[in-house]
């Protein structure tokens, strides 16, 4: 359907609230600098999952009542309206911390990341029926979806009672991948009729679009490789900071099993008349038969042709993580942290969110409760909440998020969120005191 490519658009979940959860292995995965407390083992398959989703309007916002509510909706929905999906599961994942203060990791998971943006042109189009003035909609097709395994190499290292720096290397083979790159759609309303031109060039790696079939035995031949790196700065007074760049790398699709759609003549225009009217449009239930019955109209007019064998190359969404935290009373009973964490997910689009954090943890180390507050350009505050238990060789977390606007109802649900981890400490390290403040 023409919406299909209008929205999907599509680019690890809870990564800010990591700051707030305080002394976990998964740490490391955010910021190489961060230097686990012992060796670890995070339980293959099942120990480290998490998911996310994020949109940048509601339920309630483009319904009411069962009905969709187009001055509402044109209200809410802005020029740029980001939706962001992602999935990350270890496989494996171990440290081993020597010397006492380097360690080496490495990991393997299985990754996912989709960036949209709804063009706002595609919502004024779509209500802007019938034909009452005229008007130009710009409906550019921005997106970057991309699913990939990738295993790890990492080396952090406490350089002195202050410092700590790490950087990882990554080794990455690519699942599927789409890119639209430069694609969009022109449309100029007239008073009898639409005109309509577009351009439309779409990558699609390691899937054949000619031949409907996935690369499934060339996963080896869409190889890739990106690169973390991190420092932090403890300062013995209670407080500690960290940055950190991550993901920074591409993926080369072989020839073999990709592909590229392409408007052999962008400059051919295509005419219709509208949508008609709406209310009959939904009211007798064929609204996909009639945007699949234009969709295919246009790309025959634009003659879009598929290209198989085309090599191509993609760059990871790459990550950018600022955090502080406080341990207020030096006992680490009671820290408190911020968290900016940045996603360059698609083209001229930056995803963040800022978090506030809180972390009670009892006198003697083994359990702690955590709330969050966060700030994002899809959500203006959500609510997380996450528990951990430790012993001195086990450790289990969970951590889950959402939109505070569902408190009053679900349909106000703008992000969702969970996370967990199994980890298993190892080595002479793991019986340090579970109550040590690392800040002081």
């Amino acid at each position: 359907m023409i919406i299909g490519l209008a929205v999907c658009n599509m680019a690890a979940a809870q990564d800010y609230m990591m700051t707030a959860m305080g002394e976990t292995p998964q740490r490391n995965q955010i910021n190489p600098a961060y230097m686990p407390r012992a060796s670890f083992l995070t339980v293959p398959f099942i120990g480290a999952l998490s998911v996310g989703a994020e949109n940048s309007f509601s339920y309630n916002a483009m319904f009411d009542n069962g009905f969709v509510n187009t001055s509402k909706l044109m209200r809410r929905v802005r020029n740029n309206n980001p939706m962001s999906l992602r999935f990350s599961d270890d496989l494996f994942s171990f440290g081993i911390r020597f010397r006492q203060n380097q360690m080496i990791t490495v990991s393997n998971r299985l990754r996912a990341s989709a960036g949209i943006n709804y063009p706002h042109d595609i919502f004024a189009f779509v209500f802007d029926n019938p034909l009452l003035s005229t008007r130009s909609f710009d409906i550019p097709m921005n997106s970057r979806i991309m699913a990939w395994d990738e295993t790890a190499l990492g080396y952090t290292l406490q350089i002195d009672d202050h410092w700590s720096v790490g950087a990882k290397v990554k080794f990455l083979l690519g699942a599927a991948a789409v890119n639209t790159g430069n694609s969009r759609v022109t449309i100029d309303k007239q008073l009898d009729a639409y005109t309509l031109r577009g351009d439309v060039d779409i990558m699609l790696g390691n899937y054949d679009a000619g031949n409907s079939e996935f690369g499934t035995n060339t996963l080896l031949n869409n190889p890739g490789v990106a690169f973390d790196i991190g420092a932090m700065y403890n300062s013995k007074r209670g407080w500690r900071v960290g940055l950190s760049l991550t993901d920074m790398g591409f993926i080369n699709w072989n020839a073999g099993s990709s592909s590229r759609i392409v408007s052999m003549n962008p400059g051919k225009v295509y005419h219709f008349n509208g949508l008609g009217n709406l209310n009959d449009v939904f009211g007798a239930g064929n609204v996909g038969d009639l945007l699949d019955s234009v969709y295919r109209d246009i790309m025959d007019v634009m003659e879009v042709d598929t290209l198989s064998g085309v090599r191509c190359r993609t760059t990871l969404p790459v990550t950018m993580n600022v955090s502080g935290e406080y341990d207020v009373r030096g006992d680490n009973m009671h820290m408190v942290s911020m968290n900016m964490l940045g996603i360059f997910s698609q083209r001229k689009r930056f995803n963040y969110a800022i978090t506030a954090g809180y972390r009670y943890t009892t006198r003697s180390g083994k359990f702690s409760v955590v709330g969050t507050l966060t700030h994002k350009n899809t959500d203006p505050m959500s609510l997380g909440a996450g528990i951990m238990t430790n012993t001195r060789g086990f450790q289990f977390y969970i951590l889950a998020d959402g939109s505070m606007s569902a408190l009053a109802s679900m349909g106000n649900l703008r992000s969702v969120g969970f996370r967990w981890g199994f980890n298993c400490y190892l080595g002479k390290y793991r019986l340090e005191k579970l109550n040590k403040s690392v800040l002081w």
